[in-house]
């Protein structure tokens, strides 16, 4: 009868120290889970969390990151969750060397709006119905992040990654000895709009 006590007892024992050691190791995941999100969180410049919250004016959270490169440069991409939602509002452009805050995109697929702004310039770009631009549906609703990711896989040459192309002829000489010429505006390696004029030829 002893014999079986002293079992029972040591059962007990080892099912109190099995149970205090799974508690222990969920709590050490759940510390590593909020030091990773938090080392991925200040991996952005307080001017950046500043400037996103001041844009939004309401809670945020940074996704994922990608990073692709043009003839200028190498960049980070990052999502902006907003609200706890659970696909990208936004993006964050950096330079990948310096952490320098380049550029910041907004997507509204609710009033079918986008901002771009380039940092470096202070320059801000809005474009409305986004729903009926040819690339809307076929790029998930300018999920950029998908965007990059196969122009990063393309073996072509790239697209220019921000800004304004340089301006081509898009016409003859006309009677009056006028032309005209375009332009293209990209954002993220994406066509945004075009621009047009008639110079002298």
């Amino acid at each position: 009868m002893k014999t079986i006590n002293k079992l029972f007892a040591t059962i007990c024992i080892l099912s109190i120290f099995m149970s205090c050691s799974n508690e222990s190791e969920s709590i050490d995941v759940l510390n590593a889970q909020e030091t990773n999100s938090s080392q991925q969180r200040s991996s952005l410049s307080t001017d950046i969390d500043n400037f996103v919250s001041s844009f939004y004016n309401s809670s945020f959270e940074y996704g994922s990151s990608i990073e692709t490169t043009d003839d200028i440069g190498t960049y980070t991409v990052t999502e902006v969750l907003v609200n706890s939602e659970s696909r990208a509002r936004g993006y964050v452009v950096t330079e990948k060397s310096s952490g320098k805050f380049l550029y910041f995109v907004d997507v509204n697929r609710i009033d079918y709006e986008m901002t771009s702004i380039d940092i470096t310039i202070n320059e801000t770009k809005i474009t409305n119905n986004i729903d009926s631009h040819n690339d809307y549906f076929l790029t998930n609703e300018f999920d950029f992040i998908g965007i990059i990711q196969t122009e990063n896989s393309s073996s072509g040459r790239k697209r220019k990654f921000w800004g304004w192309s340089d301006w081509e002829q898009n016409s003859p000489c006309d009677e009056t000895g006028h032309m005209l010429i375009i332009r293209e505006h990209f954002v993220l390696f994406m066509h945004n709009v075009y621009e047009f004029n008639l110079v002298p030829c």
